[in-house]
């Protein structure tokens, strides 16, 4: 019998053919999956662990550590030495080589062992940090004295001449003498120091005639000095406090072997900011100072734990407008006329020297809160 679809059977034949081929292997040329190894050994497979993880990154070190140059106003340098990781400082110069630990009492540090007295004593040796400055108290040989320590200062002469209000405080422990003044001083361009030293402040560009001083500096590092006299040459720096230059000196003055000076200097500018400020005062005190349009107040804490407080009313020695416009004068009934300057960062007030109420000396430097 003949087939009635011979070209359907032979293509299902080939077809047939071809899906044996596969099954066997054969057609394509390829090779069968290679048997995976196994153990047969009945041995619990331990898989390999994962690497262990990178170890943490090191925190970054306190940018606020480091050496600064302490400017004391007991008339001398130190070197103030701080680890905010660690937590201690190191206090070196005028024979004195202490170190210690440093304790947070919220925006200010202390410095520990401190002064304060009895279990309702206050530590005034303390310190705040602004603009990469430190500003506070310490324990020197003449008790609990307010300094300012900078780090960054300049290191050549000016591009455009600097005029600063000055506040001075002069003392000698052989002879008990001690005194204050306020003058306004310039730097030039040209390697000098200009100075009014008339007895009534002024401005260096109408200096009275017979009262301008003005010796040519030199330059060390970033120590700036002068003749004073044939004697006697005096030494400051011109710290950078955030925008601001700010002059510091302590050194010899006139007087006796023993006598020292402390100067502090800030901007002369047209009008003195109100603002706040906390800082230390001689007599072993901390302090607040706030400052309002015509008013301020000031409360001191000493470091047996007492306080006291006054205020008053506040204005300008010179016309606003002027570069005296920034030296500001307080008038109260318990510490009488205290003059003061301030930059941007940082205040100072000291005795008038016209002051006849309070002991002649007091200085009170503070940091903007």
């Amino acid at each position: 019998m003949k087939l009635r679809y011979p070209q359907a059977a032979r293509w299902l034949l080939c077809a047939c053919t071809a899906v044996l081929l596969v099954a066997c292997g054969g057609g394509g040329g390829s090779e069968a999956e290679p048997e995976q190894p196994r153990d047969d050994s009945g041995d619990t497979v331990i898989p390999t662990p994962p690497p262990p993880p990178p170890p943490p990154p090191t925190p970054a070190a306190d940018l606020r550590n480091g050496s600064y140059t302490m400017v004391a106003s007991d008339g001398y340098e130190y070197t103030l030495t701080l680890d905010f990781d660690a937590k201690t400082y190191k206090v070196v110069g005028n024979g004195i080589d202490e170190d210690g630990d440093i304790e947070a009492d919220g925006s200010e540090f202390e410095f520990k062992p401190g002064n304060a007295v009895g279990s309702t004593g206050f530590n005034t040796t303390r310190f705040s940090y602004v603009d990469n400055t430190v500003v506070g108290a310490y324990a020197l040989r003449s008790g609990a004295m307010p300094f300012v320590a900078a780090r960054s200062f300049m290191t050549n002469l000016p591009s455009t001449t600097l005029t600063f209000n000055l506040l001075n405080r002069k003392v000698d422990p052989t002879y008990m003498y001690l005194a204050v003044g306020i003058r306004q001083a310039q730097i030039t361009t040209d390697g000098k120091i200009r100075i009014c030293r008339d007895a009534i402040l002024h401005e260096v560009t109408s200096c009275p005639e017979g009262s301008l001083f003005e010796a040519p500096l030199s330059m060390s590092g970033s120590q700036f000095s002068y003749p004073e006299s044939d004697t006697l040459t005096v030494t400051f720096r011109l710290a950078n406090v955030g925008a601001d230059k700010v002059y510091l000196g302590a050194s010899a003055a006139e007087g006796s072997p023993t006598a020292r000076q402390f100067t502090i200097g800030t901007p002369a500018l047209p009008n003195f900011p109100i603002g706040s400020f906390t800082g230390a005062a001689t007599g072993a005190e901390w302090a607040t100072l706030s400052i309002q349009e015509e008013n301020f107040s000031l409360g001191l804490t000493s470091f047996t734990g007492t306080w006291r407080y006054d205020s008053g009313t506040i204005g300008t020695l010179a016309q606003l407008g002027t570069t005296l416009g920034s030296v500001a004068e307080t008038e109260s009934e318990n510490f009488g006329p205290l003059v003061g300057v301030r930059s941007t960062s940082l205040t100072a007030f000291i005795t008038a020297p016209w002051n006849s109420v309070s002991a002649l000396g007091g200085l009170f430097i503070g940091a903007v809160r």
